[in-house]
């Protein structure tokens, strides 16, 4: 199976077994390009690394994510990248970057939509952003959120953006929303936006008072870190947010995305579980030792097939998950299922979702 087929496939019917019996080869020879970049092949060449002694997805030599913020970590030709990325970032802290080649990109389309199909569908439908339309704008340059709003809008019909930018502040859009819930309270309908940005902005608003989007699902992740300051957990947020758009809590999902690995997403499924696609997997580690666990919480480690104009192939992050089971989740889908618990104290807090003007 090519890397083409497999991204495409149904991401969630073949079992963990199956999934590294047919990923592992392709993730190594992709290895192979990273010794294009002149600080990732010294980084090899330092840890003694033989591609024949990788025999498992957790053999896979990891970078940390925070050295897309310090290093140009190109695998490519410069004329052969059609865009970068970037994250959002704090106050004097510099944003990750994190260049595409037309490869990377088109693969980056097609597995999310091999994922989002799976809670979507394969039609498109009107989508409903909360967000400015500024957020999406054409540049050589794509934040996060840019990043975020233009891969689910491949699943729209038609979009609307919620939120107006004035003064430097996030306003929501009042009659627009209520025109759409006019229009599509009895249809399919589904609405992205950060999690953060969701929040901040509703709390403020009464609500209209009478919107009842019956069928619409909502797809939100970035921001979580600033709301557990706040103490808003995921069932306070969840009864919050359905009660203003009038849509039942089991259709708000919950994802975890980072621009390091943008095409990969892990969504929550009816359970609250996340699940591992099947281009990609989820290794979860001993803070301490850095060997792989299960079922006890650790630092997560993401192996990803997607990338083919940076060392993406395996990226630890400063997250904390813990990976609960494989193949037996009750929705279904099969291979890990796992759920994020929380940020490495005294690390650097970012997401998606942290950094916008004042909202008001």
């Amino acid at each position: 199976m090519d890397i083409k087929t497999l991204i495409s496939a149904n991401p969630f019917e073949k079992t963990q077994e199956e999934k590294e019996r047919i990923l592992l080869p392709l993730i190594k020879n992709s290895l192979l390009n990273n010794f294009n970049n002149e600080f990732v092949s010294a980084y090899y060449k330092k840890i003694g690394f033989d591609l024949r002694k990788i025999n498992f997805l957790e053999d896979i030599p990891f970078i940390h994510a925070s050295c897309f913020k310090n290093f140009d970590l190109a695998t490519v030709e410069k004329d052969k990248i059609i865009r970068v990325l970037t994250s959002s970032s704090t106050t004097g802290q510099s944003p990750s970057r994190v260049p595409l080649d037309k490869e990377t990109a088109l693969r980056q389309t097609i597995a999310l939509k091999s994922v989002l199909s799976n809670y979507l569908g394969k039609k498109r439908i009107p989508m409903l952003v909360f967000d400015f339309e500024k957020s999406n704008a054409e540049s050589e340059s794509l934040t996060a959120r840019g990043a975020g709003i233009r891969g689910f809008a491949n699943f729209a019909s038609e979009t609307y953006y919620l939120i107006d930018e004035k003064e430097g502040s996030f306003i929501l859009n009042k009659p627009l929303l209520l025109r759409a819930n006019k229009e599509y309270a009895d249809k399919e309908i589904f609405l992205f936006g950060f999690t953060y940005l969701l929040w901040e902005v509703l709390t403020k608003e009464n609500g209209p008072g009478e919107l009842s989007f019956k069928k619409m699902k909502i797809f939100h992740g970035g921001g979580w870190k600033k709301l557990e300051s706040k103490k808003v957990s995921k069932a306070i947020f969840n009864e919050k947010i359905s009660g203003y758009f009038g849509c039942p809590s089991s259709q708000i999902y919950d994802f975890y995305g980072m621009v390091e690995q943008s095409g990969l997403v892990f969504i929550d499924c009816e359970q609250g579980f996340k699940h591992v696609p099947l281009f990609a997997d989820l290794i979860t580690r001993d803070f301490y030792t850095l060997q792989s666990i299960t079922k006890r919480e650790g630092l997560v480690n993401i192996i990803n097939l997607i990338p083919s104009s940076y060392p993406g192939q395996s990226i630890i992050t400063d997250d904390k998950a813990i990976i609960f089971g494989v193949d037996d989740c009750k929705c279904g889908r099969k291979g890990k299922y796992f759920e994020f618990t929380s940020r490495v104290i005294n690390q650097e807090v970012r997401g998606c979702g942290d950094t916008m003007p004042n909202i008001k």
